[in-house]
């Protein structure tokens, strides 16, 4: 065997291994908050998926002791498909925050506001921006990054480089677990709500009593007064209220990918 055969039958499956590696990890960091936005330069996103995935394929054996020999495009889909399991169950929570958001803006009287989303470059309702913002400050005081990071490190374990999934039951759950974002943007929402339907009560009853009284005019500056005071309020609950939905997520992104085994 020469010397060029030698270079290639080493070369092309480390290559191979790579590339399966590097799928997972840029789908799973496409996702991540920041660094999966237009905010940080293309430049620096590839070089962490590439440190990233250096370190990875240092540490863990492939599925197949020939990648050569596998379906490149179904494998190369498998791994984008066990990324998105992870980066989405975590994305959930942000767009949960921005859904509550939302839907306080609407109470508050904000639901015509938008400005432009530092992070997606897109134009959003004020209050959600506002919220979304401050889940990922949460995400960062947490260390959550750090735990989504243990979790793909751990995915390699039961799902080795160059795995092929033949499970549906992953896109089940993956299902599944977006159809609770809009259940936990109203339970984030649902102090804000609450309150201000007790004042839609209580300035319906004001103007059944007096009509003369402008309470369509005084309603709106009472529940953004309110709005502002509720969201004051509960901020201090959120680092743990947050930090439960996350590990939740967690959680479920890593019961999909064993579900897919």
């Amino acid at each position: 065997m020469d010397v060029q055969t030698q270079i290639e039958a080493f070369l092309y499956p480390a290559v191979t291994r790579f590339l399966f590696v590097g799928i997972r990890v840029s789908t799973v960091m496409v996702f991540l908050p920041l660094l999966g936005s237009g905010a940080v330069a293309a430049r620096i996103k590839a070089a962490l998926a590439v440190a990233l995935s250096a370190l990875m394929c240092a540490i863990y054996r492939p599925a197949s002791a020939d990648l050569l020999k596998v379906n490149w495009v179904s494998v190369a889909l498998s791994e984008a498909m066990i990324g998105l399991a992870l980066g989405l169950s975590v994305q959930f929570v942000f767009e949960a925050a921005q859904v509550a958001g939302q839907l306080c803006g609407l109470q508050m009287g904000h639901s015509l506001e938008s400005l432009i989303d530092p992070t997606t470059q897109a134009q959003s309702p004020a209050i959600g921006i506002f919220y979304y913002l401050i889940a990922i400050s949460i995400f960062f005081r947490l260390d959550v990054h750090h735990w989504l990071l243990r979790a793909l490190a751990g995915s390699f374990d039961y799902l080795p480089p160059g795995t092929l999934m033949t499970n549906k039951a992953i896109v089940e759950e993956m299902l599944k677990a977006s159809a609770t974002m809009l259940s936990v943007g109203v339970q984030i929402a649902a102090p804000l709500m609450l309150a201000a339907l007790m004042i839609d009560l209580t300035l319906g009853f004001i103007g059944r009593a007096s009509p003369q009284l402008p309470v369509m005019l005084i309603g709106i500056s009472v529940k953004d007064l309110l709005g502002v005071a509720m969201v004051s309020g509960t901020l201090a609950f959120w680092p743990s209220l947050f930090e439960g939905h996350f590990e939740r997520a967690i959680r479920t992104g890593e019961h999909m990918l064993r579900l897919a085994h």
